[in-house]
């Protein structure tokens, strides 16, 4: 409600941006980047910080979160 006040179309055209359900936002990030078809190296794989990757997508602006329980985050691709 918060993100889009009393206009229902903006909240349903929201719904058209909908990434899914992730139990947190590294999770995301980490599924998104090997979605991509993104290699990683073995050897580099622990060295990845996924939070801080999702950290940075939501700063930026390029995604928004509502989080509706223990490890039950709803990810959402901003316009």
């Amino acid at each position: 409600h918060r993100h889009f006040g009393d206009d229902l179309e903006q909240a349903r055209a929201a719904f058209d941006d909908y990434a899914g359900e992730y139990r947190s936002i590294a999770d995301f990030a980490e599924e998104l980047t090997r979605e991509c078809g993104t290699e990683i190296p073995a050897s580099l794989q622990y060295y990845i910080d996924w939070d801080a990757m999702g950290r940075d997508m939501e700063l930026n602006g390029d995604i928004f979160t509502v989080e509706t329980g223990f490890d039950q985050i709803h990810i959402f691709w901003s316009r």
